[in-house]
């Protein structure tokens, strides 16, 4: 059998006759993609049986004028190489090794081999290095808080030059730190680091340049508490309540409850006004105002509690729940009310806090 990159031959006595047809065809990839600073090695094979003999194999670089012999292969000589490049390189009797390759290095490679009976054969490779920057994205989702760490240089083992800036601004001047190997260290975070974007640029070689970036996503866990005023006038019993949630990031969702069930603004007797702020840190306050009006002549219960629903990292939804009002109404029109146990609902947990 034979076998070069990508390809493994195998060959039975059935296929003789196929070996025959085939023999003094060099097999070989038409093309070779790498990055500037990288190893490159070029290979290609002849196909050969009892009737074909390989007397001298070569390597050149041919889309230049004149094309550039680089190595040539004798079986009795041995390996001559002419001057070809700064960079280094070797040859093996079918393959070309180059180290640390260059854009010059970019264009057309010829490898031939001088056989009999069949004479010269030749095939060409095309060496294709690539200039652009290579960019890596990344997410990484914060609590409030914590610490976060930038690492510069991922699976990396060296590089040729490490550009990190660091900034002065009031923003990160006495939070941001460098770390080892120019790990980016942010502590604590808080709600301005929402959106910000991080890049660290590596130069891996003069002619490749490297730059991870990184945004940042922070999650805060929000607090709700649940208020109640009440008052009557003749035969109209009336109840307020109030919720607010606080110190939420980003922004949350409030949802009003009576005996389990969703409240509308449109159920008779109900109205909602609901109010959405911004505080100075950037954190988001929820203020939702429910009006209850009851004129039932029958004794009534109702238990009413209001509920955040806010994003959190890993792409889910959290829920926490305020107290449980119960407000009682009967022929008198009178309201009372007590506070229940403080209940929050996790998307995963349920607590009591009493």
């Amino acid at each position: 059998g034979i076998s070069s990159p990508g390809f493994c031959f195998t060959y039975h006595l059935k296929d003789l006759h196929l070996l025959s047809q085939l023999e003094g065809t060099i097999i070989k990839a038409k093309a070779v993609h790498a990055f500037p600073g990288s190893d490159v090695t070029l290979e290609c094979s002849i196909l050969s049986g009892d009737g074909i003999h390989v007397t001298q194999t070569q390597w050149s670089k041919i889309d230049e004028m004149p094309p550039r012999r680089i190595a040539v292969y004798h079986p009795i000589y041995g390996i001559k190489y002419l001057p070809f490049s700064k960079t280094s390189y070797n040859y093996s009797q079918w393959s070309l090794h180059l180290s640390n390759v260059s854009l010059s290095l970019s264009g057309q490679y010829e490898c031939s081999f001088a056989t009999y009976p069949y004479g010269t054969k030749a095939a060409e490779i095309n060496l294709h290095i690539k200039a652009e920057d290579e960019k890596h994205y990344r997410v990484v989702e914060m609590l409030l808080n914590e610490t976060l760490e930038i690492p510069c240089l991922e699976n990396m083992t060296s590089f040729y030059h490490e550009d990190v800036n660091k900034t002065d601004s009031l923003l990160y001047k006495e939070r941001i730190q460098l770390g080892p190997d120019n790990a980016l260290k942010i502590s604590p975070i808080k709600i301005v680091d929402d959106g910000k974007v991080f890049s660290c640029r590596v130069m891996y070689h003069p002619e490749r340049i490297l730059t991870n970036i990184t945004k940042v996503k922070v999650f805060a866990k929000p607090e709700i508490s649940i208020a109640l005023q009440s008052s009557s006038n003749g035969s109209i019993g009336e109840a307020r309540l109030t919720c607010i949630v606080r110190k939420a990031f980003p922004k949350p969702n409030l949802t009003w409850y009576a005996d389990g069930e969703i409240l509308k603004d449109q159920f008779e007797g109900i109205s909602i006004k609901a109010e959405n702020l911004k505080d100075g840190e950037g954190f988001y306050e929820l203020r939702s105002m429910l009006k209850i009006q009851s004129t039932n002549q029958t004794d009534t219960n109702q238990t009413f509690w209001c509920t955040c629903s806010f994003p959190f990292r890993g792409n889910k939804t959290w829920n926490i729940s305020s107290g449980e009002i119960v407000i009682s109404s009967g022929k008198s029109s009178l309201i009372m009310t007590h506070l229940k146990s403080k209940i929050f609902r996790t998307h995963n947990a349920l607590s009591f806090v009493t």
